[in-house]
């Protein structure tokens, strides 16, 4: 057995509220950051401000006076952040279902729209069903009622080391599911194509194209990739009219939902930049807002206006809504 490299656990503890929420997201839209927060009263004690990053979290639910493990991931960082700011960055993966939701939650905690909050980020999110979540000691429950929400514990300790193995057990059939970059239910769903379409929907919009991104004019060919504008249902979503050429930093923003397009004139098409790049340091996006497309030549390429639509309605800062798709 490989031994682990790290040397600390960090348990927090959440609320049922949050799990419901972060659990459906986790399903349908897959793997991503996840945050837990709390109202900063007063400055996170030495050995949690230097948690480091890459260390292992795990989310505990209390249920019947019991402790189980319903998910967790991997530490990125401490953030200082207003409500707003944070919402607008993470959304319903702050665990709840909508802004007026997340703010009733920190006024419970004594908190309102002015206070800064704690946060705590994950990456490699990973999610348990309930059926699966595996209990620790009841031991553990002794270190919550002086830190209620957050604990650390060592992996060189026998408790630590039980928690890791038994996480570590429960991983693996949902990596052998999921996997780490798992995509969510809606992506899996409407990707069940051959290569061989897709390969071909592929040549025939990079040719319309004229092997050009459609926002910047990039000529460069390493750096173009086709973007579906709708998943593929069946055959018929693999039509040209279904795609665009993208250079592949506009490609990852429009299937996370910071792009969208629309049709301004019958002619026209036209970018739509979503504010809350700002939450993720991309204010150098912002000056595509309102930019026209650079269209085929053959007005039969160009993009079919319902497609547009779904992904304005359903990809379009999903992360701010609970159902959102989130396309990888």
């Amino acid at each position: 057995m490989v031994q682990s490299p790290f040397h600390d656990l960090m348990i927090c503890k959440v609320s049922r509220s949050w799990y419901d929420v972060v659990k459906g997201e986790y399903f349908s839209a897959g793997t991503n950051s996840t945050n837990f927060w709390t109202v900063n009263k007063e400055p996170l004690p030495p050995q949690l401000s230097n948690f480091a990053p890459g260390h292992m979290v795990l989310y505990v639910l209390e249920h019947d006076k019991h402790l189980y493990v319903v998910g967790g991931g991997f530490f990125l960082s401490w953030l200082y952040l207003k409500p707003k700011d944070l919402w607008d960055s993470l959304g319903v993966r702050n665990g709840a279902p909508s802004y007026e939701a997340f703010i009733k939650e920190i006024k419970a905690q004594g908190g309102d729209e002015q206070s800064i909050l704690t946060s705590g980020v994950l990456s490699g999110t990973f999610i348990f069903t309930s059926h699966d979540c595996p209990q620790i000691p009841d031991e553990c429950l002794e270190d919550f009622e002086q830190r209620p929400t957050r604990s650390l514990m060592s992996l060189n300790e026998p408790i630590g080391k039980y928690i890791e193995k038994i996480v570590q057990a429960t991983r693996q059939p949902e990596l052998e599911t999921y996997g780490i970059h798992w995509p969510g239910i809606y992506y899996v769903a409407s990707h069940r194509n051959s290569r061989t379409y897709i390969a071909g929907f592929y040549a025939r919009v990079m040719t319309a194209y004229n092997f050009k991104c459609a926002i910047s004019g990039t000529q460069t060919r390493p750096v173009l990739e086709v973007a579906h504008i709708q998943p593929f249902y069946d055959h018929s979503f693999q039509s040209a009219q279904n795609g665009i050429v993208l250079r592949c930093d506009f490609n990852k923003l429009f299937s996370l939902g910071y792009l969208t397009l629309e049709y301004k004139k019958s002619d026209e098409i036209v970018v739509h930049v979503s504010d809350k790049l700002t939450s993720v340091w991309g204010e150098d996006y912002l000056g595509y807002e309102g930019k026209p497309l650079s269209l085929p030549e053959n007005p039969e390429f160009w993009p079919k206006k319902e497609y547009i639509e779904w992904h304005q309605k359903n990809c379009f800062e999903h992360w701010l809504r609970v159902g959102g798709s989130a396309r990888i």
